[in-house]
C-alpha cells in the first residue's frame, strides 16, 4: 500500500459515460485512476505487473460476463485489498451477497461526490485498523504438551517466515496426565525456575501456575515477571496473597469472572474470558485469561494458564465500531438528502404549474409530482427503518394515500378503506410499485372519483412469497383499454411492471378493479 504518494483506484464500470465522469471526480479528489469496462479486464488489469492499487471500486452489474461480486471474489482470494462496491441496487439481498465479499462499503451511484470521497476515506481507514489488528494478534506459538520430564510442560519454540527468530509469545496450557501433589509442585518448581523464569520473561504476557482448594481458597505457586508489570508487585508477593491479583477485578465483572471459573472448575474445561482490571491508579485495562484445570486427588484443581492485556485489541475494536456506526449516520443523511431533494423538484414544479393557465400542461405538471411524491414518500419511510432498505407497506401506503388524495379537491368526501395484511418490502421493488400505485390510484380519483361520494378499497397480502396489491373503486367503470397502445400513466405502469415480473389485471365490477400480482423472485 502506498504511504506517501497519491492512492491509485481501480474503477471497473460497465458504461463508458458513467466511467468518465467518476473516473473525473475521484480524480478531482487526487485519486490516480485506472479504469475497467468488465469483470475480465478487470483482473487481468489488476495482476498486470506494473499496477499497484490501494484499493477497487466496483460495479455490480457489468453487463455479459462476470459480474462485480464475482470480480471482487478472484482479486480477493490472492491478495488484500479494499473492495468497494458502488451501485445502483439497494435490495438488502444484492447487499448481503456483497457483504459477504467484503466489509469495506457499499455506495448507491448518485448519492453525491461528496458521499462518494467520504465512503473512500472511510473504507481506508477500516482498512487501516484491520491490519493494525492483524498485526497486534499476529504472534509465533508456544504451546505445552504432556511429559512427565517436565511435570507436563514440555516447550517448543515455532519458527516460521514471520517469526524466523522463533520468539515464545504466546502460551496454550494443556492438561498433563498426572497431577502432582502441592510439595511435589513446589519442588518441581524450585528446580525448574531458571527454565521457566526465561520463558517467562521472553512472552507478551504473564504465565501463572495457580492451585485451587475445594473451600475456595488460591495459591499461585508461581507467576512470571510480567506480574510487577500488571499489578505493580514482585512475583513472590503474588505467591504469598492471591488477593493482590484477583482483587484488582473490575467490581462489574467479578460475578460473571467468578461464575465462570467455578463452571470451568467443575468441568475442568479450557478457562477462557476477558475481563475489566483495575490498574494501581484507578484506570481501566482489559485482560484475556486462559487456562486449563487439572484435578488433583485432594479435591483441589491445578490452573496453568496466561494472562495477556488485550487493553489496545479492545480499543482498536471500539475505534472500528465508531466507523460504522459512522458509516450508519452516513447512509442516514444520504436518505434525508434524498428526501430534501425531491421535495425541492416537487416544490418546483407546482411554483411552475401555479404559473401557467394551460390545461394540458398544468395537468402533466401535476402528475410529474405526483409521481416524484411516490419516491420521495419511500425516502421518506426509509430515513427512519431501522435497516435504510425494507420498510412496512401498510406505513408506505398509508402515507402515498395521504399524499396523493391532498392533491384531489373534494378527495374528504371519499371513503378510504384499507384491507393490508402488513408485510415488509425492499426499496427497488417499492420504487417502481409507489409509481405504479400512485398511477391507479391518481386515475380512480381524476375519472371514478369526481367531486362526489364514492368508496376506494386497497388491499395487500403476502402468501408464499407471493405479493398481491387489489385497487378498488366504485365509479362508473372505465372504457375496455388496450395495453398495446396505452396513455403516458398506463405505459409507465406496463414498464414498471415488466421491471419487477408483476402480472396486472383490469376488470369492471361495481367500479374499476385493478389487481397487481407479484412473483416470489421479486419480493
Amino acid at each position: 500500500m502506498h504511504s506517501e504518494l497519491p492512492k491509485t483506484i481501480l474503477l471497473v464500470e460497465d458504461e463508458v459515460m458513467l466511467a468518465l465522469t467518476e473516473q473525473k471526480i475521484l480524480e478531482s479528489f487526487g485519486y490516480n485512476v485506472i479504469t475497467a469496462s468488465s469483470g475480465e479486464k478487470a483482473v487481468k488489469i489488476f495482476f498486470d505487473a506494473d499496477n499497484d492499487f490501494d484499493l477497487v471500486l466496483m460495479d455490480i452489474n457489468l453487463g455479459s460476463g462476470m459480474d462485480g461480486t464475482e470480480t471482487a471474489r478472484i482479486i480477493l482470494e490472492k491478495t488484500d485489498i479494499p473492495v468497494v462496491f458502488l451501485s445502483g441496487y439497494t435490495d438488502q439481498e444484492t447487499i448481503a451477497r456483497t457483504g459477504e465479499i467484503t466489509a469495506y462499503g457499499y455506495i448507491v451511484k448518485n448519492t453525491g461526490t461528496i458521499v462518494l470521497n467520504e465512503s473512500i476515506k472511510m473504507a481506508f481507514r477500516l482498512y487501516a485498523a484491520k491490519k493494525q489488528l492483524e498485526n497486534n494478534a499476529r504472534c509465533p506459538v508456544y504451546t505445552a504438551a504432556n511429559s512427565s520430564e517436565s511435570g507436563g510442560a514440555t516447550i517448543h519454540q515455532h519458527k516460521s517466515t514471520e517469526n524466523p527468530a522463533g520468539r515464545i509469545s504466546a502460551f496454550i496450557p494443556c492438561r498433563p496426565r498426572f497431577a502432582p501433589g502441592l510439595a511435589d509442585l513446589e519442588k518441581t518448581t524450585g528446580d525448574k525456575d531458571e527454565i521457566i523464569a526465561a520463558i517467562g520473561n521472553n512472552i507478551s504476557g504473564m504465565l501463572y501456575r495457580l492451585v485451587r482448594f475445594p473451600d475456595g481458597r488460591r495459591k499461585f505457586i508461581w507467576v512470571s515477571n510480567q506480574v510487577e508489570s500488571y499489578y505493580g508487585i514482585k512475583p513472590s508477593e503474588a505467591c504469598k496473597n492471591a488477593f493482590l491479583i484477583y482483587g484488582k477485578v473490575h467490581p462489574g465483572d467479578r460475578e460473571r469472572l467468578q461464575n465462570e471459573e467455578e463452571e470451568a472448575n467443575r468441568t475442568l474445561s479450557v478457562f477462557k474470558t476477558e475481563t475489566r482490571m483495575l490498574t494501581s491508579d484507578g484506570k481501566i485495562r482489559w485482560s484475556r485469561f486462559i487456562s486449563v484445570p487439572h484435578a488433583r486427588a485432594d479435591g483441589s484443581t491445578v490452573w496453568d494458564g496466561l494472562e495477556t492485556d488485550i487493553t489496545e485489541y479492545k480499543q482498536m475494536q471500539e475505534k472500528i465500531q465508531n466507523i460504522l456506526s459512522e458509516k450508519e449516520i452516513l447512509l442516514k443523511e444520504v436518505h434525508h438528502r434524498m428526501k430534501n431533494n425531491m421535495l425541492t423538484l416537487y416544490s418546483l414544479l407546482n411554483l411552475h404549474m401555479n404559473r401557467i393557465s394551460h390545461p394540458e400542461a398544468k395537468s402533466a405538471l401535476q402528475e410529474a409530482g405526483s409521481r416524484l411524491q411516490s419516491m420521495q414518500v419511500l425516502y421518506e419511510k426509509l430515513f427512519i427503518s431501522d435497516t435504510f432498505n425494507e420498510i412496512s407497506f401498510a406505513s408506505y401506503i398509508n402515507s402515498l394515500l395521504k399524499e396523493i388524495t391532498a392533491v384531489f379537491p373534494g378527495s374528504e368526501k371519499i371513503r378510504l378503506i384499507l384491507k393490508i395484511r402488513d408485510f415488509t418490502a425492499g426499496s427497488r421493488l417499492l420504487f417502481p410499485l409507489g409509481i405504479i400505485l400512485n398511477e391507479i390510484i391518481s386515475n380512480a380519483f381524476k375519472y371514478a372519483l369526481t367531486g362526489k361520494q364514492g368508496e376506494l378499497t386497497v388491499s395487500a397480502s403476502k402468501n408464499n412469497g407471493r405479493i398481491k396489491i387489489v385497487i378498488k373503486d366504485n365509479g362508473p367503470g372505465m372504457p375496455e383499454i388496450s395495453m398495446e397502445t396505452p396513455g403516458f400513466g398506463l405505459l409507465l405502469v406496463k414498464m414498471l411492471s415488466a421491471q419487477i415480473n408483476a402480472v396486472i389485471g383490469f376488470c369492471n365490477r361495481g367500479g374499476t378493479e385493478f389487481s397487481i400480482s407479484i412473483p416470489q423472485g421479486r419480493v
